[in-house]
Formats: structure tokens, sequence, C-alpha cells
């Protein structure tokens, strides 16, 4: 580098004033050589050795790393009771009231499988359009009476629930809810005042925990039995009076059911 700013200024002068001989020429030659040389000398990287018992053995994990806060279950269901009721309504029945009420109490095996045993009692009498069938709206002057038909009133079921997900939800930056997330298989019986029919039931649920032992509870269940059909006797007047159910032929019903309810851990 010194050799640069020396020969520097000369050159200049050279170039300004004109002055070509031999000897500025070589001098020219000699500084084009030299300045690569210089960045190609400088620019070659070095080479650092240690030895490996200086270097680091041990290793930690960073904080946000770390995210068994997040596997923590604040909610412990192994183990313990559960107690809950719950309304809801039939969503696919023509004839008859759709409002239907019940409870449960369920015992959890583990965090992820549960037992329970459930009832469910169904509001008696005719829907709006069971009533208009009724007072003959609609049928040209003839009536259609399905209160004449027995119905369901209430369905006793032992169930098997698997917990499919935890998790929690941050409602605001001062509060978190946690919430489990289940799938329901279920027997049981219906009793529909004149007989008792055997019913399968699957479905899915959800709990929504805003305490430790306190939840909200949300249901969707299709219900399946075969019953008797009210259609199946015409005409079915008003004013008659109550038939069996042998008077009528039976039909597979698939009744899709949404309750919503609260429940309580013990």
């Amino acid at each position: 580098m010194v050799a640069m700013r020396l020969v520097v200024p000369q050159t200049c002068y050279i170039f300004l004033h004109g002055k070509w001989d031999l000897y500025s020429m070589k001098k020219i030659l000699f500084l084009l050589l030299l300045v690569p040389s210089v960045a190609l000398a400088e620019g070659e990287p070095e080479v650092i050795e240690f030895d490996e018992e200086e270097l680091a053995t041990e290793t930690v994990l960073p904080i946000f790393d770390n995210s068994v806060s997040v596997r923590n279950r604040n909610i412990e269901k192994a183990g313990r009771f559960e107690i809950g009721i719950n309304s809801g309504l039939t969503l696919a029945e023509a004839f008859y009231d759709q409002l239907n009420y019940g409870g449960h109490i369920t015992y959890h095996l583990s965090e992820s499988h549960a037992i329970s045993g459930s009832i469910l009692m169904w509001n008696q009498g005719l829907s709006n359009y069971g009533e208009q069938l009724q007072n003959g709206e609609g049928l040209d002057g003839i009536t259609f009476d399905a209160s004449r038909a027995p119905a369901p009133e209430q369905w006793l079921s032992l169930n098997y629930h698997y917990s499919a997900y935890y998790g929690k939800m941050s409602v605001s930056k001062q509060s978190v809810v946690n919430t489990t997330l289940f799938g329901t298989v279920g027997l049981g019986m219906i009793n529909n005042g004149d007989s008792q029919l055997p019913a399968l039931n699957v479905g899915v649920g959800q709990n929504f925990y805003l305490t430790k032992n306190f939840a909200l509870r949300w249901d969707l269940l299709l219900l399946m039995f075969q019953g008797p059909d009210p259609t199946t006797v015409q005409p079915l007047l008003t004013g008659g009076e109550e038939l069996s159910g042998d008077s009528f032929d039976e039909e597979l019903y698939t009744n899709p059911l949404i309750q919503v309810g609260i429940s309580y851990m013990l």
C-alpha cells in the first residue's frame, strides 16, 4: 500500500503533463499488476481452529421453544363425575312438538374416554303443522289427527364418549376458555306410550369450561329407531280414539337433535 501512495501522484503527473517514456510505461504496468495482487491477498479468509476441549458441549432450548405450558391441562377429567341438564329441538319432526329436555351423568375413565347415562323427554302435543292438519287446513275439509298415533315420550340411553380434542380459546386478554370436542355413540330405549323401542344414537358435542367445574355444552345427535308411522292409517280423522302401535306400519326414523345445556364437574 505504501508503494501505491508513492507511485500514484507521479503517475497522475505523467497523465496530466503528457510525458510518456519507457520508464513511465514500466511504472504504470507495474502498478496495474500490483493492485489486483494486493486485493487478492487482502481477501483471503483466515482459518481459526479451536480445540474440541474448549468448545461448549451443553445446549439449552430457547424460552419460546418450551411449549410445556401449552400442553398443561387446566381441566382434568380422569376419575371424575360430571352431571348436566340440557334442552333442544328435534329438527326433522313434522307432526309432533319438537321441544325436548333432559339430563345426563357422565363418568370419565380417562382424559379421552368416558361413559354416560342420559334421559330425554319430549314435550307432548302436536306441532303447528300437526295442529293445522288436525283442523283440516289445506286438506279440502278432510282432517288428519296425528295425536291418535303413538309418539316418542321418553328416551333412556347408555353412551360412550371419546374426547378427540382439548384446547384453549382466548376470549379476551384476561381470560381463557378451555374446550373439549368429543364424539358419542349409544344404545337405548324409547318409550312411545304404547311400547318400548330400541334406539341407536351417534353424534358430536363440545364443552366450553367457564371455570374448572362449570361448562356450557352443545350436542348434535342423530337418533335412529323403528316406530309406527301415523300416515299409514287412512283416514286418521280428528276426534277418534287413540290407536295402538300395532295399527300402523313401522318406519325407520333418523331424527337429528340439537341440544344446548350446562354441566358441572364433581
